[in-house]
C-alpha cells in the first residue's frame, strides 16, 4: 500500500510538472504574440507618421514655390510699373526742356520799337522811305507777335510804303519792302518794285 500511495504521488508530481510547463508555455507564446502584435502595431505608426511627414513636406514646397512665383510675379510687375513710369518721366522731362529752349530762344529776342525800325530801315539802304515823314504819318504800323514790326509809310499823294521787319537770334533783322498805291482804298503793289528801292535787306541791330 506504501508503495502504490507513492507510485501515485509521483504520478501526481508528473503531471502537475507537465501542467505548470503546458502555462508556462502558453504565457511566453501570448506575451510573444503580443510583443509582435506591439511592434507590428509600432511599425504601422512610423510608418504613417514618415507618410503624414512627406505630405507635410511636400506641401510646404509647393506653399514655397507658389510663393517664389508669386514674388516673382510682383517683383516683374513693378519693374515694368518702374520702366513705364521713367518712361513718362524722361518724355515729361523732354518736353519741358524742349519749352524751355523755344521759350528761351523767344524771350532773347528783344522786340523791334517804331524809333528801331525807323533807324533800321534806313541802314537798310531803303531810299523811298523818309524818316521824317513816317513820324509824322505811319497809320497803321505795329509791334509784330514774333518780336518784329510793321512799319506803314505813305510817301506822295496815293503812295503807300510797308516795310517788315523780322529779327533774328543772331541779333540781325531781316528787311523786306512792299511798294505801292492807296488809290482805289485798298493797298496794291506796283509792278515794278526795283523802281523804288530794294526789296529786301538784312541788317545789324
Amino acid at each position: 500500500m506504501s508503495f502504490l500511495k507513492k507510485g501515485l504521488l509521483a504520478v501526481t508530481a508528473i503531471l502537475l510538472s507537465f501542467s505548470l510547463a503546458a502555462c508556462s508555455s502558453s504565457n511566453n507564446k501570448d506575451s510573444a504574440s503580443s510583443s509582435s502584435k506591439a511592434k507590428s502595431t509600432s511599425v504601422k505608426k512610423t510608418v504613417a507618421h514618415k507618410a503624414t511627414s512627406k505630405k507635410h513636406s511636400e506641401l510646404k514646397t509647393s506653399s514655397s514655390s507658389a510663393s517664389s512665383a508669386s514674388s516673382a510675379s510682383s517683383a516683374s510687375s513693378a519693374s515694368s510699373a518702374s520702366s513705364a513710369s521713367s518712361s513718362v518721366a524722361s518724355t515729361a522731362s523732354s518736353s519741358s526742356s524742349s519749352s524751355s529752349v523755344s521759350s528761351s530762344s523767344s524771350s532773347a529776342v528783344k522786340p523791334i520799337d517804331f524809333q528801331e525800325a525807323s533807324s533800321l530801315i534806313q541802314k537798310g539802304g531803303f531810299t523811298d522811305f523818309q524818316a521824317e515823314n513816317a513820324e509824322s504819318f505811319s497809320e497803321g504800323s505795329h509791334q509784330l507777335s514774333n518780336g518784329g514790326f510793321e512799319m506803314d509809310t505813305y510817301p506822295g499823294a496815293k503812295g503807300k510804303d510797308i516795310f517788315t521787319l523780322t529779327p533774328q537770334s543772331d541779333g540781325s533783322v531781316k528787311i523786306t519792302a512792299a511798294y505801292g498805291s492807296v488809290e482805289t482804298g485798298t493797298f496794291v503793289p506796283f509792278n515794278d518794285q526795283t523802281t523804288y528801292g530794294p526789296s529786301s535787306a538784312v541788317v545789324q541791330r
